[in-house]
């Protein structure tokens, strides 16, 4: 799972957090469905980074985050 979170030291605490099934559909989804290793590796950090400011910003665990409405972003 480390290798999946390219630019941090230690895997996310939310992420951490997760249980063993869902950790793995998480890796999996990560590695198996993106061949490309250019597209892997940017998803990878986006991932990462998204998981840092969820941490930053007191999310407490990943089942909370909900994608914005259309009308959210307009």
């Amino acid at each position: 799972m480390t290798a999946l979170v390219v630019h941090a030291d230690r895997v996310p605490t939310l992420l951490e957090a997760l249980k063993t099934a869902a950790r793995m559909r998480f890796h999996k989804f990560l590695t198996a469905n993106i061949r490309n290793v250019n597209t892997r590796r940017a998803y990878g950090r986006a991932v990462s980074e998204f998981l840092t400011w969820c941490e930053a910003h007191g999310v407490r665990s990943i089942t909370t985050v909900q994608p914005l409405s259309r009308r959210q972003l307009y």
